[in-house]
């Protein structure tokens, strides 16, 4: 019995519910004094009763209370230390949630299931972190897809939901950047309205800084900034060259292109347009008093090329002159058939060649032969060898400038038949044939490939 006393005793020291309990049956079957048994069945349940506070305890502050209560009764903390654990998870996941960090309380959660926090206490966070995951994740995706409208949305939905405005550093620095490349996408297609080169490279510069994602108006900006330096540089070179049909154009481009041009470049161009008027006006009139068909034409011309150029040519009565150079034109024709007429009146051809006596051995070769030649060969008396030019006007030979022989040349080649052919079994006949035939070849063979031989 003394022993059992002692060991009740060390229990009760010891508040170990389990072990007191064993004690309190083996003092009772020791028949130790009730008084003692009293006080240890009445330590037991008051362990029991703290224990129980802590275990059914709900929240940081219940669950600080009742442990607070437990340590004051002087509980082993060996009973508590699963409660201490659990309160410490608790106020880690209240602290991230205080904090609004969604990751911190993503582990919070998961430490808390793990240390045994009760589901009570973990719906209401993990209703929190469910809201504020799903914010989260619209924000990344918001954010990738680089959508200033959706990003601009997503922040006002999640700011009020408690979330730590350091992690959305990120995302208030994406919108911005997305802010800034939207005006440099705005800025950039105001000024390819505006065709000015200056302003779209400007535009371009910002766009390339800003990360601008359309390829297309990128694309059309620089080749639109290409052609505006390209007009320019060859409106430059016009103006320097003071060259009426170049200035012209490259004006006419620029206005296409709704590029501005100086003042002092139209004025270049009206002054050229003048001194050209003032030209033909004076060749015109000295081309109409001559009646020089060639020059008239040509300065018509000329007329025609200005006026593609911009110049007025109202005063110039170009209608009238093109009648004028029509007339003389036909004038200078009939002059040049008439003179070529008379030419050919006066010719002395065809003409009957001088007979010459043949020498010892052409009379001694034909006294062979029974044939005689009846006629001399008619061929010209004179050969006149000469350069015909043709000059081709601005408009082109639109009628006949002369008329010309149909044949250069006509003669009459007589072949002789001899009485004997030259080989046993021939004919004297096909040989003369053949023999004219080759001398026909040899003629055409001389002639320019343009000629024919008529027989």
């Amino acid at each position: 019995r003394d022993r059992a006393a002692e060991s009740l005793t060390a229990a009760m020291e010891g508040r170990f519910p389990e072990e007191l309990t064993e004690v309190l049956k083996c003092a009772e079957a020791a028949r130790v004094s009730q008084e003692e048994l009293k006080e240890g069945r009445t330590l037991l349940r008051h362990l029991e009763s703290l224990l129980a506070k802590v275990k059914a305890a709900v929240g940081s502050e219940e669950r600080a209370e009742s442990l607070r209560a437990a340590h004051d009764n002087k509980v082993p903390p060996s009973l508590l230390a699963a409660a201490e654990l659990q309160l410490t998870r608790c106020k880690e996941l209240h602290s991230a949630l205080d904090a609004g960090d969604v990751p911190a309380t993503c582990r919070a959660l998961k430490l808390a299931e793990l240390a045994g926090v009760k589901e009570v206490e973990l719906a209401e966070p993990r209703k929190v972190y469910e809201k504020w995951s799903t914010l989260a994740r619209d924000l990344e995706i918001a954010v990738s897809l680089a959508y200033t409208d959706r990003v601009s949305t997503t922040l006002a939905r999640i700011e009020p939901s408690g979330v730590c405005q350091a992690q959305l550093r990120y995302a208030r620095d994406a919108l911005i950047a997305l802010e800034r490349r939207d005006t440099a996408h705005a800025e950039l297609k105001k000024a390819v309205g505006t065709c000015s080169a200056e302003t779209i490279q400007r535009a371009i510069e910002k766009a390339c800084n800003d990360d601008v994602s359309d390829q297309a108006l990128c694309d059309t900006s620089r080749g639109l900034l290409h052609r505006l330096l390209t007009l320019r540089l060859t409106l430059s070179k016009a103006v320097e060259a003071m060259d009426l049909e170049r200035l012209f154009k490259a004006v006419e481009d620029c206005k296409k292109e709704d590029v501005s041009v100086s003042p002092k470049d139209h004025k270049m161009l009206t002054d050229l347009q003048e001194e050209e008027y003032r030209r033909l006006e004076r060749h015109l009139k000295q081309a109409k008093e001559a009646k020089d068909f060639s020059a008239l034409d040509r300065l018509l011309v000329r007329a025609e090329w200005a006026q593609r150029n911009g110049m007025k040519a109202d005063g110039l009565g170009l209608e009238a002159l093109q009648e004028l150079a029509k007339q003389c034109q036909e004038q200078n024709l009939q002059v040049l058939e008439e003179e070529l007429h008379e030419k050919r009146m006066k010719s002395d051809w065809p003409a009957v060649l001088p007979h010459y006596e043949d020498d010892v051995e052409t009379t001694t070769c034909m006294a062979t032969s029974t044939a005689k030649e009846q006629d001399i060969v008619s061929l010209p008396s004179t050969i006149v060898s000469s350069e015909v030019e043709l000059q081709f006007y601005p408009r082109g030979v639109q009628q006949e400038l002369m008329l010309l022989p149909r044949e250069i040349v006509e003669a009459n080649i007589r072949v002789l038949v001899a009485d004997e052919p030259s080989e046993p079994g021939g004919d004297a006949l096909q040989e003369a044939r053949a023999s004219c035939e080759q001398l026909l070849a040899t003629i055409q063979g001389m002639l320019e490939p343009e000629d024919s031989l008529r027989r």
